[in-house]
């Protein structure tokens, strides 16, 4: 097994080890379980290190863009981030900053069906814009490739990005 950090080292409570391949990892009373390693001594991680947000990012999508809370539960079966709560806040406040799509009539959408595949979601132009009272467009007319007429709420419109556009 490895080495034990300093004893001055922020981490001590962790009681970390560096293994073999100075990789640094969780240790504790785990060690005497029969589990994997990997599960037993996850490694270590701080959340502002490059390598976890990239991480984050791998195994979201590896298990089809799961929520906040399951990711985390995902990624510490093999990796402790330290401070992984902040990860679950940048994923919320993207989410919160992201600007809405300003919606033109003309523009090219895929629109989602219910109990339809996404890959078999009709496309379509948008071709009205149903402002509220409030002046906000929710709800589009879209004319589908097929030549059908649908409205729709924009929560069930995805704007394709236009590349020419800047």
């Amino acid at each position: 097994t490895g080495k034990e950090v300093p004893r001055n080292s922020k981490l001590k409570w962790l009681s970390p080890i560096i293994d073999d391949l100075r990789v640094l990892r969780v240790g504790g009373r785990l060690r005497n379980t029969h589990m994997a390693n990997s599960a037993k001594h996850p490694i270590l991680l701080s959340s502002k290190h490059p390598l976890a947000a990239l991480l984050a990012v791998a195994y979201h999508q590896k298990h089809l863009h799961t929520g906040p809370g399951h990711l985390l539960s995902i990624l510490r079966e093999r990796f402790w981030i330290i401070g992984g709560q902040y990860l679950q806040q940048l994923q919320a406040r993207a989410k919160r900053l992201d600007q809405p799509v300003s919606l033109q009539i003309g523009q090219l959408a895929i629109i989602k069906e219910d109990n339809v595949p996404p890959t078999m979601w009709p496309m379509g132009r948008i071709t009205r814009l149903h402002p509220g009272k409030d002046g906000v467009v929710r709800v589009v007319t879209l004319r589908t490739t097929a030549g059908k007429e649908i409205v729709r709420a924009t929560a069930r419109v995805a704007i394709l990005p236009n590349p020419n556009v800047s």
